[in-house]
């Protein structure tokens, strides 16, 4: 080995002899060669150097060589060659304090005490640019002129980090530190030490100097680590009867299992072993430090809590829990605070400390004590998110139990109204169908559709849909359930309930219920029903949370709200000049109430109204645009800009919006059937065609089937654009519509029989 390990560093440093061996190195005699100086060169033992990484090693230690410090040994040089990791440092021309102690085996109390002062200075400095020794101990405490240098700075740190934990190191035998001389904290192979560690094991060695022993002996290695974890040392003034008070309960501190006991900088060691003039005392803290620390980390801790329960979707009582915690935890904290502040006063009075059940409270066990609690909070609310997620217990949602699928049709009943209000039942079911109809994962039929099951019924379009009716049309629909609504009368106030029944057999699936003090608070209660109702069918807490208030999606005024729900039902009934009135008549109580001006726009749209009536509804609703429900407004966005403004690329803007309710609702028939009329426009035929055709699917409305046969006639498949038509014709045989658009297909592909045919037909209609 020594052979190679010339030949290795040839040319660069010439081997001399062997100095000695220790647990991670050998140390040999050398000459630098380029500065002309006798160096000490330490190698890692080869087994050793197997285990670690080059790279990582000289990584490491590259910290330690910026140290740069009058009782710190510097690192002249550090590397690999032929296998061999090495560094280099100066000849130390004296004794190590292990030499020292060997001749005299206790140091004068003077001596012992500059020593180790001066090796308190070495860490101080390193600990302050992050460099923890990790193996301070007499060997690597060397005395020159009469001067402590500690050696092997950041040795221990390359090793343990380049081994990458205690398997590695235990494979190749060696141990980071020295058993006698090792804290508790480093012994228990805890990787996160810090300065408090060095400050035990100069402790050790201070203990060591006065006392001619270390504070804990045994038979064997594993028996001094016995003894550092749960034994106490024998008093220092029992060993040494001249050691000065002040210097033995300095050690008894440094020398404390708990790190939070010890001191906390090594300048404070320094410090208390000193003259007691010089001796740090503590100083009287303000009463309300303790507190205002705690109050500053239970407001960021509550912040954390907060973005978590936000971005994560976690359940409300989270943070509601974290405030309980944290107030009981203040007391605690407070109590804690003044039983450490009167260890400190004894500890530099030479006092003995307290014993009774204050000596349970301590900064380590308290801080344990709300991390615990905080980690069940964690605990809980993670059982609660995973029960919920897949379907188990009271919790689970129907969803995630199977009972539903994600987006499947309900049926609204209209709310069963036992308060001498009448207009309340309406208006709430409308209200209620707006806020459902929010969620991406609850999916109502539409008025249309209930309108054509009824027609299949032979039942009138207008017929009240209590829940029975409701449960009926969901049977033959092929819908699994009903969503029945109630208010009764409690004093002044209201009590709204909803239930979701299925369909089949009428069991109750789920039933809540909330309440409102007065007229005023309604809109609210509503908006709170109708959340727990998505929460609990499934919807992400997270989704129901960032879903804007009823209120601003609807309206305030319940008086805008009833006679909105009565344009709603005079839509419902064909009567169209009764329901723009009332339309008209809710923006006019709320003018910001966009969705009655959105509806009004729709319906004047279908109805073929004046252009100008029109114009005057899409614009209002569009200026409010950001009061309507998500879906809604981006088919105001597309609608406005379709119609209105054409220039500056408006074909784009609606384009784009129309796009995006079709990413948030694939089956929107109305988003389908627009998208598919501007990219007709735009003469995108082939997917003009394929979006109405899936709408067309969707529905029974005459608008897709139009827009079909034209993008067909767009690609000149005239036979397809009348087979679509006959198509909706056998649906509705008078829609005058179909003929006008049958009259275009049959002059464009050149069969002027069948468009005068046509144009005869549709006149005898139009009489």
């Amino acid at each position: 080995m020594l052979l190679r390990l010339k030949a290795a560093l040839a040319g660069r440093y010439t081997i001399e002899l062997e100095l000695g061996q220790g647990g991670m190195a050998t140390v040999y005699l050398a000459h630098d060669v380029r500065h002309d100086r006798r160096v000490a060169v330490k190698v890692l033992r080869p087994e050793l150097s197997l285990e670690l990484g080059a790279d990582r090693f000289v990584r490491e230690i590259h910290l330690a060589a910026r140290l740069n410090h009058p009782h710190i040994m510097p690192l002249f040089d550090s590397g690999e060659a032929g296998g061999f990791l090495y560094y280099v440092m100066p000849v130390v021309e004296g004794e190590s304090l292990r030499e020292r102690l060997q001749q005299a085996k206790r140091l004068p109390v003077e001596d012992a005490t500059q020593i180790a002062q001066e090796v308190a200075d070495a860490l101080d400095y390193a600990h302050r640019h992050g460099v923890v020794h990790r193996d301070i101990k007499p060997e690597n405490i060397l005395l020159q002129d009469g001067h402590a240098v500690v050696a092997d700075f950041g040795i221990g740190k390359a090793v343990s980090a380049a081994a990458q934990g205690v398997a590695a190191l235990t494979r190749t035998g060696v141990t980071v530190g020295t058993p006698a001389y090792m804290s508790p904290e480093q012994a228990a192979g805890d990787e996160a030490i810090d300065g408090r560690s060095d400050l035990y094991s100069l402790g050790c060695v201070l203990y060591e100097m006065l006392a001619g022993e270390p504070p804990f002996t045994g038979p064997t290695a594993q028996a001094v680590i016995a003894a550092h974890l749960t034994a106490t040392p024998r008093p220092l003034a029992e060993l040494r009867s001249d050691t000065p008070p002040w210097v033995a309960d300095a050690i008894a501190r440094a020398l404390a299992k708990d790190p939070n006991a010890r001191f906390r900088a090594a300048t404070a060691f320094r410090d208390a072993i000193g003259a007691p003039a010089t001796a740090a005392a503590p100083r009287p803290a303000h009463p309300l430090r303790v507190p205002g620390l705690y109050g500053l980390a239970a407001a960021l801790a509550l912040g954390v809590v907060y973005l978590l329960t936000i971005e994560l979707g976690l359940p409300s009582w989270v943070i509601s829990d974290a405030v309980v915690l944290l107030l009981v935890g203040l007391p605690i904290v407070v109590a804690t605070g003044l039983v450490e502040r009167r260890r400190a006063v004894a500890r530099a009075i030479g006092a003995p400390a307290a014993g009774g059940p204050s000596r349970w409270l301590t900064w380590q066990r308290t801080v344990a004590g709300l991390g615990l609690a905080f980690g069940a909070l964690g605990v809980g609310a993670a059982g609660y998110m995973a029960m919920r997620l897949l379907g188990i217990g009271p919790v689970g949602t129907l969803v995630a139990s199977g009972v539903l699928k994600n987006r499947e049709s309900l049926i609204l009943a209209d709310f069963e109204n036992r308060t001498p209000d009448s207009t309340l039942g309406p208006s709430l079911t409308a209200a209620f169908r707006v806020d459902l109809s929010e969620s991406p994962t609850v999916r109502l039929m539409d008025g249309a559709a209930i309108a054509e099951a009824l027609r299949r019924m032979e039942r009138r379009a207008t017929t009240p849909l209590d829940p029975g009716l409701a449960r009926e049309i969901a049977q033959r629909e092929d819908v699994k359930a009903v969503v029945r609504g109630e208010i009764d009368p409690l004093g002044r106030g209201y009590v709204l309930s909803a239930s979701l029944i299925a369909a089949a057999d009428g069991h109750v699936l789920t039933a809540l219920r909330e309440t409102a003090d007065n007229d005023a608070a309604l809109i609210g209660a509503v908006d709170r029903l109708s959340r727990k109702l998505r929460e609990r069918i499934g919807e992400s807490l997270k989704s129901i949370r960032a879903a804007p208030p009823l209120e601003q999606v609807t309206t305030a005024s319940l008086d805008a709200l009833r006679r909105y729900s009565d344009g709603a039902r005079a839509e419902q009934e064909g009567d169209w000049e009764r329901a723009a009135a009332s339309y008209r008549d809710a923006t006019a109580l709320d003018t910001g109430f966009a969705t009655a001006s959105w509806r009004l726009a729709v319906m004047l749209y279908d109805s073929r109204a004046s252009d100008s009536a029109f114009a005057a509804a899409m614009t209002a609703a569009f200026r409010h645009r950001d009061r309507l429900p998500e879906i809604e407004r981006y088919l105001a966005i597309g609608r406005y800009y379709e119609y209105y403004e054409r220039a500056d690329d408006g074909w784009h803007q609606a384009t784009a919006a129309y796009r995006a309710v079709l990413e948030r609702d694939p089956d929107n028939i109305i988003a389908l059937n627009d998208l598919s009329r501007v990219l007709f426009e735009g003469r995108r035929y082939q997917e003009a065609e394929t979006l109405a055709v899936r709408a067309m699917g969707l529905g029974r409305r005459i608008g897709p089937f139009i827009n079909a046969a034209l993008a067909q006639m767009g690609q000149g498949r005239y036979a397809d654009a009348q087979a679509t038509l006959d198509r909706f014709a056998r649906i509705a045989p008078h829609n005058p519509l179909i003929l006008a658009v049958s009259f275009t297909v049959a002059g464009s592909r050149g069969d002027y029989a069948a468009a005068e045919r046509d144009l005869r037909q549709l006149r005898a209609e139009q009489r």
